[in-house]
């Protein structure tokens, strides 16, 4: 593990319309997904999924720094949140008056939930990470943290990736990210310790928030949650 993580996760409360309208504005960030938000609230409310808020530690050196430049960036996200995220695992966690995220991942459980944990598989899914904080290893600790919580239910977590190096996906990734890729997302999930599935590539089509549809390839990714610690292997 790092030396130290400076990454916190806090549930969203898809019953708070202060919460539900934040994740829509950083899925519109993202470039995808704002048209899921309320069928990800039927699901969390289901039981079948959890989504994480991300928040940077107040611990963290530059934390006034980092959270002004998301904000300036971002100013739609300038107002803080209430903590009014349930309790929903086996651990109590820490709760804060407000917060501000910087980030959401979500954690997602099979329709027939989980028996037997030593076999078990999560999915860990629609990381977003504000642009403003990207390249400071803050992705790595995000998944550093996830390995506490989702370790706590399943062995494995299961990861769709998606290839960034198509001409399409560049274009993708131009229009709302920060230019082209520097690096492989694929390349980069290997290197921390996650392994293909059978080395095996789908394709999806995913709306972004102008409407456009794009075609996504993805592929199947696999981590143990209960093997090593993952690598130390920065940039994201």
């Amino acid at each position: 593990m790092s030396p130290r993580n400076f990454m916190s996760t806090i549930p969203w409360d898809p019953t708070s319309e202060q919460q539900f309208e934040r994740l829509r504005q950083q899925r519109a960030s993202c470039g995808w997904g704002v048209e899921n938000v309320s069928n990800w609230r039927d699901q969390q409310l289901a039981g079948q999924r959890v989504i994480f808020w991300l928040v940077l530690k107040p611990v963290h050196p530059c934390h006034d720094a980092l959270l002004s430049g998301h904000i300036l960036q971002f100013p739609q996200e300038s107002e803080p949140l209430s903590d009014t995220g349930s309790d929903v695992f086996p651990f109590r966690r820490e709760r804060r008056k407000t917060f501000m995220p910087i980030g959401h991942v979500s954690m997602d459980f099979p329709p027939t939930g989980i028996s037997d944990p030593a076999r078990g598989r999560v999915g860990a899914t629609s990381l977003y990470l504000s642009p403003a904080i990207r390249g400071l290893e803050f992705g790595r600790q995000v998944f550093e943290s996830m390995r506490t919580v989702a370790g706590r239910f399943a062995r494995y977590a299961v990861i769709d990736v998606p290839v960034r190096e198509s001409q399409e996906a560049v274009e993708r990734f131009e229009k709302f990210g920060d230019g082209r890729p520097e690096f492989s997302l694929v390349d980069w999930y290997e290197n921390i310790g996650l392994k293909r599935l059978n080395g095996k590539k789908r394709f999806v089509d995913e709306t972004d928030s102008d409407g456009r549809i794009w075609k996504v390839e993805l592929v199947g990714m696999e981590w143990d949650l209960w093997g090593s610690e993952l690598s130390e292997k920065p940039r994201l």
